[in-house]
């Protein structure tokens, strides 16, 4: 069993080579089978590369696009229940190496929830 999840992520990056590192610990700590199974083919290497490994990238409707210094990622994909946890717990960790507005929208099956980055926290609205 489990969800379908619609999540949108704008992100204006200030330490990007922390945000490679929190998510690693993240995704090995919540969810370490599936990061064993799954580092080969969705290398997080790259801020890209974690931010497709937390939004289920591997299900091919997902998106980057680039302006003005914001990067907004969207991606339709389906998950465990227990994967919305993982992402809130991701992008709290890399909250502080992001600059104040940047966000995670997630919609899953019923209801959503909204966090937006102001100094250096995951603010839920």
């Amino acid at each position: 069993m489990g969800q379908s999840y619609n999540v949108i992520v704008k992100m204006k990056v200030k330490g990007a080579a922390e945000i490679i590192k929190q998510s690693v610990d993240v995704f090995k700590t919540e969810c370490p089978e599936w990061y064993g199974e799954a580092k080969d083919i969705m290398p997080c290497d790259t801020v890209y590369g974690c931010v497709a490994f937390a939004l289920g990238s591997n299900q091919k409707d997902f998106t980057a696009e680039h302006k003005k210094g914001t990067t907004t990622y969207r991606s339709f994909f389906h998950a465990t229940y227990s994967w919305g946890a993982v992402m809130c717990a991701w992008f709290e960790s890399i909250a502080p190496y992001l600059k104040d507005g940047s966000s995670m929208l997630v919609y899953p099956d019923s209801g959503h929830y909204e966090y937006v980055v102001k100094d250096g926290k995951a603010i839920v609205k």
